[in-house]
């Protein structure tokens, strides 16, 4: 489920309804083995300006087409996201990891407000660690793929990230909060027209 569920209850993303949003890339990097990167987010930041979709900025049409009456003015929300895979990264790099998930925010419109606050975390199921020994071994070896390599993980996370927001706010019906104020729903066909129209304009140049 996602949308303006659980936690993600009366959140606003670009002043549209938003709330709980996931997407995961699966990555096949040697041959053999897959795994999978997945990010969670609970969104609930942007103005309705910035929203950018597929590298389009629709939300400057959709600013002018949408009642500002309801819109939050002074605060910029928050986000959370968790970053999760099950490839074997060491600390440090799940540290880059989680700075490509706020590139995927920035791809959807995000400037990262001084109001508003980003919480992004990230783990690995790839290691794990015994809670017993079982090895008279005072050290454990630790698997991590190597940096050369990594590229296309980012590149994973900052897809997701992105997809995680915005699939925040297409699952979200809209909803009516505190003193009756509404926050609509993401319209749907209407950004799907501004989308079309763009790049119809862009391949006729």
């Amino acid at each position: 489920m996602q949308g303006s569920i659980g936690a993600g209850t009366g959140m606003t993303t670009f002043d549209f309804a938003g709330g709980i949003g996931t997407s995961s890339r699966i990555l096949d990097l040697f041959g053999n083995d897959t795994f999978t990167v997945g990010v969670l987010v609970l969104s609930n930041f942007g103005k309705m300006h910035a929203l950018t979709i597929d590298g389009a900025v629709v939300g400057r049409q959709l600013n002018e087409e949408f009642d500002a009456i309801g819109r939050r003015e002074m605060s910029e929300g928050s986000i959370i996201a968790v970053v999760a895979t099950d490839l074997p990264l060491i600390t440090s790099q799940l540290n880059r990891v989680a700075k490509r998930a706020a590139l995927g925010l920035g791809r959807t419109g995000s400037c990262a407000a001084s109001t508003s606050g980003e919480i992004i975390i990230a783990f690995s199921t790839g290691n794990r660690k015994p809670r017993q020994a079982t090895t008279n071994s005072k050290f454990l070896t630790l698997k991590c793929i190597s940096d050369s390599h990594i590229n296309l993980v980012y590149e994973a996370v900052i897809e997701a990230t992105e997809e995680a927001v915005l699939n925040a706010i297409c699952c979200s019906n809209g909803m009516t909060g505190r003193e009756q104020r509404w926050c609509p729903p993401v319209p749907h066909e209407r950004i799907i027209e501004l989308l079309r129209n763009g790049r119809t304009i862009h391949e006729s140049n």
